[in-house]
């Protein structure tokens, strides 16, 4: 028997599962939504980045970072019936 091969008598391995780091944030509900907004949001002067984040209460929602709070009366409180959360985090620059 060669040494790197397994002896015969060992049964064969059950499957680990496959990693999924959040499954609730596939291609489905909030994520789909950002997709189709997110050129829309960044086209607006002073928004600097979106993603997804939970509300206060746990749900999913869209946040959106702005350069400064003037921004913020120019979006929407929800998109698609999912809430809006503005963080102003002043520019951001690529590294």
């Amino acid at each position: 028997m060669d040494s790197h091969e397994p002896p015969d008598d060992l049964e064969p391995e059950v499957a680990a599962k496959s990693y999924n780091p959040d499954p609730g944030r596939g291609t489905s509900g909030i994520a789909v939504v950002k997709e189709k907004n997110e050129a829309r949001l960044l086209a607006i002067d002073g928004v600097e980045g979106v993603a997804i984040g939970r509300d206060q209460g746990g749900r999913d929602a869209l946040l959106v970072f702005v350069r400064d709070e003037s921004v913020q009366s120019r979006l929407p409180a929800e998109i698609e019936g999912f809430g809006v959360i503005v963080e102003i985090t002043g520019e951001i620059l690529p590294l």
